[in-house]
């Protein structure tokens, strides 16, 4: 039997075979598609790209793209593991596994928080995957024309220009800083990504005032009247936006746009109150699978949490009270000292353990579930009003615009 080798694509003529075994694979997407998946985005190298290989043909492959995610108050490094893929001949022979156990390997070397990956979480839960986001990235809003009626704004939008782009820099960031899981992007990032995502109907629009500078951009497909990503500075910026759909709906005679954005933003707050119905996400965008999340270490997000941790105490019966726990995950073991409202996170054992593993830890950890919509936390009377004041839930998201329908 053949020897099966992990490599990654060295030269043009690996990158062609790669090319080929990817049209194989997923016959419906483009060239193009595979291009900006595999060469072109600015944070990828060739070894991000992993090949398993038996007599120097392609068996599977998968990819673990490097990202940094807000979480809390930190940035985190983590890793998505994406383009899995086995030669139809070759399924159901553990390859998809082999490659899984590479990438973990490597993600635990270069210190990664957690993995994350898109697809039924069923699928990926023997790896320890549990989903970590609803069945789609965020909740889709829905507004008629005639509920856009009476929104007017000073403001106006304008197809995006270069001098723009600084300023949506810092407009995303402002916005999603808080939201967990949203990805840290670079300036290459951005530059890369105002380039390459004007396909499939998708343009880069900008509010502005009246001196013309911007207060809020929309990734838009006008023809079907989608909104993928929204952000509004201000109220006066989300009545401007609306006030455009409003317009755009009218010139194209079509009933009503769509908006994919976190109901926490000042825009979905701004539509909601306006009128705008939280739509079936299935039904608008039917391609969207689970986020579903590896934690690898316990540590570090435990310490962006920090700020919230400590909010959450301080407005619950243990204001005035100190305790001192320690969380488990495995081997790992994290320190919580409670003190004048003071907490300390720390590595290390002290006071009463708390030991859960980690596919019960990342939906409490990542916001997704309280640990009233947990199954099977094993937890002490001492030790549940803890967790219930630590793990209140919230709105779950992860911002991934490569995934798209």
């Amino acid at each position: 039997m053949a020897t099966l080798n992990v490599s990654y694509p060295a030269t043009q003529a690996d990158w062609e075979k790669l090319m080929a075994f990817a049209k194989l694979v997923r016959p419906q997407d483009s060239e193009g598609h595979f291009l900006h998946q595999f060469r072109e985005r600015p944070d990828l190298s060739a070894t991000d790209h992993a090949l398993l290989l038996e007599d120097d043909q392609i068996i599977a492959t998968t990819s673990m793209v490097p990202h940094r995610h807000y979480f809390g108050d930190g940035e985190l490094e983590v890793g998505e593991l994406t383009m899995m893929a086995t030669h139809p001949e070759r399924r159901l022979e553990g390859h998809a596994r082999r490659l899984y156990e590479h990438w973990l390997d490597e993600a635990q070397s270069r210190n990664y928080a957690y993995l994350y990956m898109y697809g039924p979480a069923r699928v990926y839960e023997t790896m320890g995957f549990v989903a970590s986001a609803p069945a789609h990235h965020f909740p889709v809003m829905q507004m008629s024309r005639e509920v856009l009626t009476s929104v007017m704004s000073p403001y106006r939008v304008r197809p995006l220009i270069k001098s723009d782009c600084s300023m949506l820099e810092e407009l995303y960031d402002l916005a999603n800083c808080r939201t967990p899981m949203a990805e840290v992007r670079s300036p290459a990032y951005w530059t890369y990504r105002l380039s390459q995502t004007h396909r499939d109907g998708f343009g880069w629009w900008v509010v502005v005032d009246e001196n013309n500078i911007p207060q809020g951009y929309a990734w838009a497909d006008l023809p079907h009247a989608r909104l993928r990503e929204v952000i509004a500075g201000n109220e006066e910026a989300a009545r401007a936006i609306l006030q455009w759909m409003r317009w755009e709906l009218m010139e194209r005679k079509l009933p009503h746009f769509t908006a994919q954005v976190p109901l926490n933003q000042r825009f979905a707050q701004y539509a909601i109150k306006a009128g705008a119905m939280v739509a079936n996400p299935h039904h608008h965008y039917p391609g969207n699978g689970y986020a579903t999340v590896k934690l690898l270490r316990l540590q570090p997000l435990l310490q962006a949490l920090k700020t919230d941790f400590e909010k959450h105490l301080c407005e619950s019966h243990y204001a005035d009270k100190g305790f001192d726990f320690t969380f488990l995950m495995g081997d790992e073991a994290v320190s919580l000292r409670w003190w004048r409202q003071q907490l300390r996170i720390a590595p290390g054992s002290v006071g009463h353990e708390i030991r859960l593993n980690e596919t019960q830890w990342a939906p409490l950890l990542t916001g997704y579930r309280s640990i009233n919509d947990c199954e099977n936390l094993e937890l002490t009377p001492a030790e549940r009003p803890l967790m219930k004041v630590l793990f209140p839930g919230g709105y779950p998201h992860i911002w991934d615009l490569e995934h798209i329908d």
